[in-house]
């Protein structure tokens, strides 16, 4: 295939050598490089021909958010995109249909439908980032764990959670002479796509912080071996290691899990670790509690109304009835405190609005359901 790389730095570079390794006809324009046998002179050069353009040009943070320096008492930004919007808007210039635009650099959820898509007018266009590592750029490439093409949707605005149904043959065929290892591709809005790469980056930044904080306790009370703890833990391929758990719904309950949280806050302070992980995670689990309660209150508008809300169930568990840390209960404590009243589902008391505890709960007919295991970001009701 001709393909061609607007962007030969970190990314753009090793993937253009695999897809010049691979047999396919490669060109690339990167105004900074011009040593490389693939570079021409111009951007016009360089894609006038190309069935696939990948654009990998950066979206850097400013100075000072990199990491390598403390953040967290930073005024939180967004990337900046203008590289990714002066190379769009060049290319609009010269690309035509069938010529497939495809955007691999990383950007914060929205970007593409707010800023990005209407850039490219004249050719086709999808988001798909790549699940990289550098050092290991090239392999990681010819061995992903999967592709996710983020591309346009059936019409519309997306509030309907529709799939897209544009799906590019050329570029899945493509991916499917560089990998090695037979992986999943994904076709999904761009939403979708922009979420899936950075919560897998951030998902990474999460079990690192977990593991080490594992160490800093560990090194707290002596004679604890954090690497002996870490390794038991990531042989748990039932639950902690495994896709359980990996679905939106209820927030975490139970007798053991919620105290426990709160007993290693009480140890981490006892510890002096200087940070409290495990109360800011029960903060995190409040603030979303909170959060559903307020939705599940929220007239169209988004304005909260004091309705009486029944629940199909309270167990802290699908078909269990021990309520002991139920999430169940901490929603309706915020229903109650938003203005809302818990009631029973009878015909006496009558409800506004029947929130259903669990997937297999039954639900009487000719009555308003909120389903929390539903998006209900977009059809909850």
């Amino acid at each position: 295939m001709k393909v061609g790389f607007v962007g030969l730095g970190k990314l753009g570079k090793p993937c253009s050598d695999v897809a010049y390794e691979k047999g396919h006809d490669v060109t690339g324009y990167d105004p900074k490089v011009s040593n490389l046998a693939i570079c021409r002179k111009n951007l016009f050069e360089a894609i006038s021909d190309r069935e696939i353009i990948f654009v990998s040009v950066p979206t850097p943070h400013e100075d000072g958010y990199g990491g390598e320096t403390p953040t967290s008492d930073l005024p939180a930004k967004d990337f900046d995109y203008s590289a990714v919007e002066e190379t769009l808007s060049e290319l609009n210039k010269f690309v035509k249909k069938p010529q497939l635009i495809v955007l691999i650099s990383t950007v914060i959820p929205t970007t593409i439908d707010n800023k990005l898509r209407d850039l490219i007018t004249d050719a086709d266009f999808v988001y798909s980032p790549f699940f990289i590592a550098q050092g290991t750029v090239a392999w990681d490439f010819k061995n992903p764990e999967l592709f996710v093409i983020g591309a346009d949707r059936n019409g519309g605005d997306g509030s309907n959670g529709e799939r897209p149904n544009y799906r590019p043959k050329i570029l899945i065929d493509f991916y499917k002479t560089i990998a090695e290892n037979n992986p999943r591709i994904q076709i999904c809005n761009f939403k979708e796509a922009e979420m899936i790469k950075v919560f897998y980056n951030t998902f990474i930044t999460q079990k690192i912080n977990f593991v080490n904080m594992i160490q800093h306790a560990a090194d707290k009370m002596k004679n604890a071996d954090a690497n002996f703890v870490c390794d038991v833990l990531s042989k748990c391929t039932h639950r902690l290691i495994s896709p359980k758990y990996m679905k939106p719904g209820l927030g975490d309950g139970g007798s053991c899990h919620p105290r426990d949280n709160i007993a290693l806050s009480w140890l981490t302070k006892k510890l002096d670790m200087t940070y409290d992980y495990f109360g800011n995670t029960m903060i995190v689990r409040e603030k979303q509690a909170e959060a559903v309660a307020r939705r599940v209150l929220q007239d169209p508008s988004g304005k909260v109304q004091p309705l009486k809300v029944a629940f199909t169930s309270t167990g802290f568990k699908e078909g269990v009835k021990n309520e002991d840390g139920s999430y169940i209960l901490l929603i309706q404590h915020y229903i109650k405190e938003l203005g809302g009243k818990i009631v029973k589902i009878n015909a006496k008391t009558g409800c506004d609005i029947l929130f259903k505890s669990w997937p297999s709960d039954e639900t009487p007919e000719n009555i308003e359901v909120f389903d929390i295991w539903k998006n209900y970001g977009n059809d909850h009701l």
